[in-house]
């Protein structure tokens, strides 16, 4: 991820799986934590790229999505995961912080 983010390329799919799986070795409750099966690809790879510490920018360069869309995503993704309203910045914290 950190070569596509220096090149500001989209990760090809086969960079996510590893990623993912990278991902999912170091936080093995992870997926089941965000309801992974409930999420549309995009929403999981947001999850996975705070959770490891990358910060919004760096997502929305790996994403290719402007500020205000992912802003949105988090905050869809509060409601969904956590079951509460809030803020794209209370999205990222609640995540960081849950094991």
């Amino acid at each position: 991820m950190h070569q596509a983010l220096d090149e500001r390329a989209t990760p090809d799919s086969e960079a996510w799986k590893r990623f993912q799986d990278e991902v999912e070795e170091c936080f093995p409750h992870f997926r089941d934590m965000v309801h992974a099966e409930t999420l549309r690809c995009e929403e999981y790879r947001i999850c996975m790229l705070l959770k490891v510490g990358f910060r919004s920018k760096d997502t929305e360069i790996l994403l290719g999505y402007k500020p205000k869309t992912l802003s949105t995503y988090q905050k869809r993704l509060l409601k969904k995961i956590f079951n509460t309203d809030g803020s794209a910045k209370e999205f990222r914290i609640k995540l960081r912080t849950c094991s």
